[in-house]
């Protein structure tokens, strides 16, 4: 073994970014127990990275480009082979939870769900700065993993689920714990977030708008085609004309559904305009004033009885359609975070 992390350490110095990942993948292949050493040159006592930290240091060689895919492939896939690899720390004592929450890669801390009684000493483990792992879900993700999200608004409450998240794991003490600069988890949240939250003020203010503006059109339009009877009135009885066929019941049906729902999502859309634009308001309650209101204006589309008529209102809702999929399924989706396997992790 010794033989080995000699070879190892030679290589790794010598070969350049992109060959010592496959280098150091393959070793710790053919040789699990080097995933977690560490060890230094003489006669300088220089320490050098383990072949897992060497790999956490080249995002173009995973997919995605996320520092941390590396332990899906070794240690979500192939976690029997080294599993003491989840007690690793970086040179700024992260364990490797720590860092899965730094880079938001939750298949890497959903493990935690597999670890058994060691998770909560790992969660709750301190860096060399005194921060907590919640001090690291407070920091603000990085632009990739933002960006897989579609709005200001929707990246706000993920940033929220995370912290939410990690917070179910840490003692009750390290929710108000401060580090070496005496700032807690929360208030390092609300300032690494700041901006983000006047981006998404505005990007629900813009949303709201222009959702609002095609709203009140379509209570214009559907108020007046039931003050329009379709056949006009029997000057006799003061009944429509043609109230005894069934085409002119669907009608009416219709008229009287689409003046709810567009009725409905206009006062919802406005809602969204005087809510207060708390932090915490974009995990639950804005994104759920904003689906109720896309609802109601797609009802509107599909029971709506002059859809030919009013088609560049009809166009613009179904462009709306993509952000009402997104909102679904980051607010009523399956949870990112959780167990996902009955197969013990350690």
């Amino acid at each position: 073994m010794y033989g080995h992390r000699q070879t190892l350490a030679y290589l790794l110095k010598f070969t350049s970014n992109n060959i010592e990942s496959y280098i150091a993948l393959d070793l710790v292949k053919k040789f699990p127990r080097l995933a977690t050493s560490t060890f230094h040159k003489r006669p300088t006592k220089k320490w050098l990275l383990s072949p897992l930290e060497t790999l956490a240091k080249i995002p173009s060689a995973f997919r995605r480009g996320c520092k941390l895919k590396y332990w899906e492939g070794l240690i979500y896939d192939d976690v029997e082979i080294f599993p003491d690899a989840i007690f690793s720390i970086d040179k700024d004592e992260h364990p490797v939870f720590h860092l899965a929450v730094v880079n938001r890669c939750e298949n890497v801390l959903n493990l935690a769900y597999r670890v058994g009684g060691h998770n909560y000493g790992l969660m709750n483990k301190t860096d060399n700065n005194r921060n907590t792992v919640l001090h690291l879900a407070g920091r603000l993700a990085k632009p990739q993993k933002l960006n897989l999200v579609s709005g200001a608004a929707l990246q706000m409450q993920r940033e929220l689920q995370w912290f939410k998240e990690v917070e179910r794991w840490v003692i009750k003490d390290a929710k108000e714990r401060t580090n070496k600069v005496g700032k807690t988890p929360q208030m390092i949240f609300t300032e690494e977030h700041k901006n983000l939250v006047i981006e998404g003020e505005k990007w629900m203010r813009d949303t709201a708008n222009s959702c609002a503006s095609v709203a009140s059109l379509n209570v214009t339009i559907v108020f007046a085609t039931a003050i329009t009877v379709p056949g006009g009135i029997n000057e006799d009885n003061g009944q429509p004309v043609l109230f005894k066929r069934n085409a002119f019941l669907i009608f009416a049906i219709s008229d009287a559904i689409s003046l709810f729902s567009s009725t409905a999502s206009l006062l919802m859309f406005l809602a969204i305009l005087t809510t207060r634009y708390a932090e915490i308001n974009f995990l639950h309650a804005l994104p759920k004033k904003l689906f109720i209101g896309l609802v109601t204006l797609f009802n509107w589309v599909l029971t709506g009885v002059a859809i030919l008529a009013f088609l560049p209102v009809t166009l613009f809702v179904f462009l709306q359609f993509p952000l009402l999929v997104d909102l679904i399924s980051s607010t009523y989706g399956p949870d990112i975070f959780g167990k996902r396997s009955d197969r013990p992790f350690y």
